[in-house]
């Protein structure tokens, strides 16, 4: 039996200490996690677990929230696949939790693996793995991603493609110093990082151009990218060719010291980067050695690697907010790596030390008394998360809210005023889950960035709440205005109201617009008056037509400045149909549209009817233009009756139908969702060949009487080739 290393001892002891950080007890209880944005993705986790290949075919049409949006178009479909892959063993809600921890728990051996990656030996990999400890308890950030606040706080999806990515960046070093290529299990690899999260995926991508330089490798690099494209091409290749129709969220993060960047907690890891730096010169100009040896050497030089990835890192940070991105979301990448330089830093010291494993448990005695001083704050949040909202004060009081409200995806929308008290049911978000507990449909969702109707949803909330959330910064809000949002819920077919704060509601009860349904401490549930209740609504006047240029903020100074009664429609150039070339074009004025009414010898009968990725409309008129109150998506295809389908203010539909009964389908099944598909099948095929056929000796040098006397274990590679074609083409078909 072979003897425990102490590397293997300090990878060990770093593992146990997080697992026994967790309430295991808690954990498997069917009760859904607490904490910031977490609640909200159980949403998406719900849907995934409709289908067992819902992974090869995510995109669904989602009603609950901004007025419809395309789920997993642009979010990330991993980790709720796993998600509802372990949910065949347990709840659904225990396996939630349980793959949160898939964000925090694996990222020692990850740190260890991609050290020993690199070419460390010795204990620097255990260091590393122990030193990726304070980084996990750090307590400074719950935003960023990839420490245990900003997982607990909802970013687990960033946390899992944040230690796959270390993975990855081990494994990609290995690969081109060791063989001078990438291998197809590196693409497999940043596949599975893609299809996690995006801002990891990016720091892949810019980080593998060190290994073009020097004009080496280039080929083997876009291999790579091209590969791991391919296997995430049925998610990959409808995301970029739709990501026009996403809502673009930048954001500059304010800080309000340095301890922010450089918590005290990572202060080791910084002096090992030092002390790195230090030794690195010592030996790179005590030898006699020039700064050519440098650039000659590098691609074979691990620390210049790390240094280049941290470079990268800092250099998004620097351009985030021009490329529309969020600048914040590179910094966990900078920290980590200097987490794995201030390992080798101190594993190079200590091993030059008298006694070095003396020093070494020294050391690993300070780190964990670092790490653990954050423990208890740690500790509790942990507590918080996993005890689930059912055990929160204000849980009775959510649920009796839910009951009271409980409808179907049919029934009018609910608006509801964010305020932080709601945070004692678990979430300040938390009737972002009104679609799973209450059956409506609400307003504000959690993934802002899918929903075309965001940004007039977010100008809603600033209308009912003294502290709104402001997520674009390319709009403007206004301050609480009751009146004003009366009209605007009026237009999204929002029947009730959910007020929080004292303000709010004196504010809803000296309105003429409200009137209070029901009180249920601290909540009062006031409905609107003179509301609807259908999605579809016949038009009054004509619309104005509109070019595409710049559409979505003249759409916005519409929702803002005009009486909302009269559409503008949107003309692309390769709109098709003849209704829109007839009406009169928008002269930019959303305070002085003309009202044309529409004439019509009798009073027009539509309805709607908002089924899973369908909706049905009835109407008496066909020809009459119809608005429907969800959002548009070029996706949509009339399936059942005739018509003309248009993008309309604010960001709805607007239906001509030339038939009594039109049915409109969102489509994920064609188009660019098929070749996608198709891509991701033929890069499997092509790895499998590859695998199975040109990477064995001799099968390319295979003559025509070598074929004749085919042996038996060249008749069993070709039966599992045929069967690993047979599975992936069950699983491509099943998804389409």
């Amino acid at each position: 039996m072979g003897k425990i290393t102490p590397s293997i001892l300090i990878l060990l002891m770093s593992e146990v200490l997080l697992i026994l950080l967790f309430p295991w007890s808690l954990i498997f209880e069917p009760t859904l996690a607490a904490g910031g944005d977490t609640p909200s993705h159980f949403i998406a986790a719900v849907a995934m677990s409709r289908s067992p290949l819902a992974l090869f075919s995510p995109v669904t049409w989602i009603h609950g929230a901004f007025a419809g949006y395309p789920l997993f178009l642009h979010y990330f479909p991993l980790p709720f696949a796993l998600m509802a892959l372990i949910s065949k063993a347990v709840s659904l809600l225990v396996a939630f939790k349980l793959v949160t921890l898939l964000a925090i728990i694996p990222l020692p051996a990850a740190v260890f693996l991609c050290l020993r990656r690199l070419g460390y030996r010795q204990n620097i990999p255990a260091i590393g793995a122990l030193l990726s400890l304070p980084f996990l308890l750090m307590t400074e950030d719950s935003m960023w991603g990839g420490n245990i606040f900003s997982t607990l706080a909802g970013e687990f999806a960033f946390g899992i493609s944040f230690i796959v990515y270390i993975i990855f960046t081990g494994k990609l070093y290995a690969d081109i110093s060791g063989k001078g290529k990438c291998s197809p299990g590196s693409s497999v690899i940043e596949a599975l990082i893609a299809l996690s999260h995006g801002y990891p995926l990016l720091q892949s991508i810019m980080g593998s151009s060190y290994f073009i330089l020097w004009g080496r490798n280039l080929r083997s690099i876009l291999q790579l990218h091209s590969a791991a494209a391919g296997f995430a091409a049925f998610w990959l290749l409808p995301l970029l060719w739709r990501i026009s129709w996403n809502t673009p969220a930048s954001y500059s993060w304010h800080f309000k010291n340095w301890a922010e960047i450089a918590p005290p907690v990572l202060w080791p890891s910084f002096a090992g980067s030092l002390l790195l730096g230090c030794l690195c010169l010592r030996d790179l100009f005590g030898q006699g050695r020039k700064l050519s040896f440098v650039f000659k050497e590098s691609i074979e030089c691990p620390e210049l690697y790390l240094l280049w990835q941290l470079g990268v890192a800092l250099l998004g940070f620097s351009l985030a907010p021009l490329l529309g991105l969020i600048d914040i979301r590179f910094l966990p990448f900078a920290q980590i790596m200097l987490v794995l330089l201030g390992a080798v830093g101190w594993g190079r010291l200590l091993s030059r030390l008298p006694h070095p494993n003396l020093w070494l448990a020294g050391f690993c005695a300070g780190v964990v008394a670092l790490a653990l001083s954050k423990a208890a704050v740690v500790d509790s949040w942990i507590q918080w998360n996993y005890s689930g909202m059912q055990s929160k004060p204000l849980w009775n009081s959510y649920r009796l809210v839910n009951d009271y409200l409980s409808g179907d995806e049919n029934s009018p929308r609910v608006v509801f005023e964010r305020n932080n008290i709601t945070n004692q049911t678990g979430s300040p978000l938390a009737f972002q889950l009104l679609p799973y507990y209450s059956g409506r449909s609400t307003l504000e969702g959690l993934y802002m960035e899918s929903g075309l109707n965001a940004p007039f949803v977010f100008y809603i909330q600033s209308e009912l709440t003294q502290t709104p959330s402001t997520p674009f910064p390319l709009y403007n809000y206004s301050r609480p205005d009751p009146g004003r949002a009366a009209a605007h819920m009026r237009l999204f077919n929002v029947s009730q109201v959910i007020a929080v704060s004292d303000d709010i509601a004196n504010a809803l009860d000296s309105s003429p617009d409200y009137e209070l349904g029901m009180v249920v401490p601290p909540y009062g549930i006031y409905r609107l008056r003179n509301c609807g209740d259908s999605y579809v609504e016949p038009l009054k006047f004509r619309p104005l037509r509109m070019a595409s240029r710049n559409w979505k903020e003249r759409q916005f100074d519409w929702f803002r400045k005009s009486s909302l009664r009269v559409p503008l429609v949107v003309a692309f150039k390769d709109t098709h149909g003849d209704f829109w070339k007839d009406l009169q074009p928008y002269d930019g004025d959303p305070e002085h549209i003309p009202e044309v009414p529409i004439e019509d010898k009798e009073q027009i009968q539509a309805h709607a009817f908002l089924g899973y990725g369908k909706i049905a409309i009835d109407t008496s008129q066909p020809g009459h233009p119809l608005w429907i109150k969800v959002s548009y998506h070029p996706d949509w295809r009339i399936t059942e009756g005739a018509g003309e389908l248009y993008l309309a203010s604010p960001a709805f539909m607007l239906l001509v139908p030339r038939t009594s009964r039109v049915v409109l389908t969102f489509d994920a099944g064609a188009g660019i969702y098929l070749w996608g598909k198709v891509v991701f099948f033929l890069t499997i095929l092509v790895f499998i060949a590859k695998t199975l056929f040109l990477d064995r000796s001799g099968w390319a040098r295979a003559s025509g009487a070598h074929r004749a006397r085919q042996s038996p274990k060249r008749i069993r590679m070709n039966a599992g080739f045929f069967v690993a074609f047979a599975l992936m083409t069950a699983i491509i078909l099943g998804s389409i």
